[in-house]
């Protein structure tokens, strides 16, 4: 018996026939989005943070057995990644399923620490992008820790939002000023912009509400810092989870050939796909053998298929479908 066989006879005991459920019409597959939502107000805190993440597209819910393969396959991405530790999947049952998804963690608001330094890099880079006159000066005066008169605040905001256009086009490389920075403040700015705590040794009350005024568009816009910084590593996750599974395409063979015993399935299976979801091959397995000494025999999915104990579920990424499964039918 090969060395990955006892991994499935668990999940054999636990299972064993799943009861067919109602048929239904062919499900269309899975599509996910990657979503921006902006910050809710929190009156607890002084900056907000928005909610970025890996959505089913259309609010769709999940089957529970292709949530916990895609669990399987995104947290066997992030754990093997410390710069991904920020990302967290989320389910949450709902009426048909679970809501599943992949978000970028907004707190504890500490763990955002290993971002000050960067943030703040790329926040002088922007000050220093715009053009050398009135606005930037007045935004310069801000940052280092003057304070505005009533009627600069208009100014210092326009100043923000020009900062994050010139971020929009070309992440602010762009020198157009040498308007003097204080490092320590700027790095202070970044640093309170992320973890909500501000150094009051550098900023007064009223001049903290200017700085988050200012710059929350730069930070936490739909294409700012925190975006720009999330987006790529969400969907390297995601893409990196949906690609373990098997293309449909390549999976065809699988289902409608026999096969002398599962084992020999999962061996035609693990030709296609190395790092495979074992959680696919469990499901299939609980749902489609009644006992141990079914692993031995004869296997046909397709008969399984048909006879309503587990259902193929498809998940489209960049117009492929990959197959997961879930049991019963859907």
């Amino acid at each position: 018996m090969q060395s990955w066989k006892p991994l499935l006879v668990p999940a054999v005991l636990a299972g064993l026939v799943a009861a067919p459920a109602a048929a239904s019409a062919d499900i269309e597959p899975y599509q996910f989005e990657l979503k921006y939502s902006a910050p809710v107000n929190d009156p607890t805190t002084i900056v907000d943070l928005p909610l970025v993440a890996v959505v089913v597209k259309g609010n769709r819910t999940v089957p529970t057995d292709v949530a916990n393969q895609l669990d399987e396959a995104a947290r066997s991405i992030i754990d093997s990644d410390p710069s991904l530790a920020s990302l967290v999947v989320n389910r949450r049952p709902a009426q048909g399923g679970e809501l599943w998804s992949i978000v970028a963690a907004t707190e504890p608001r500490s763990n955002n620490a290993s971002l000050i330094d960067p943030f703040a890099s790329s926040l002088a880079a922007c000050l220093h992008a715009l053009p050398d006159d009135v606005p930037a000066a007045v935004l310069a005066h801000l940052m280092t820790g003057g304070v505005l008169e009533p009627h600069e605040r208009a100014t210092a905001i326009g100043a923000g939002q020009a900062a994050l256009d010139q971020w929009r086009t070309d992440k602010c490389v762009r020198v157009r000023n040498d308007i003097p920075l204080d490092h320590a403040k700027t790095r202070s700015i970044a640093e309170g912009m992320l973890t909500d705590r501000f150094d009051t040794s550098f900023f007064g009350d009223q001049s903290i509400l200017d700085l988050v005024s200012s710059l929350n568009p730069l930070f936490y816009s739909a294409s700012g810092f925190w975006y720009v910084e999330k987006a790529p590593k969400l969907r390297r996750v995601f893409e990196g989870a949906v690609k373990r599974f098997v293309v449909q395409s390549a999976f065809e063979p699988l289902i409608g050939g026999t096969f002398q015993s599962f084992w020999q399935w999962v061996g035609a299976l693990q030709a296609r796909r190395s790092d495979y979801v074992s959680r696919f091959v469990s499901t299939v397995a609980s749902s489609c053998l009644q006992s141990i000494p079914d692993l031995d025999r004869e296997f046909r999915l397709r008969t399984c298929i048909d006879e309503g104990r587990v259902s193929l579920v498809r998940i489209r990424l960049a117009n492929v479908d990959y197959i997961a499964a879930s049991a019963g039918r859907l």
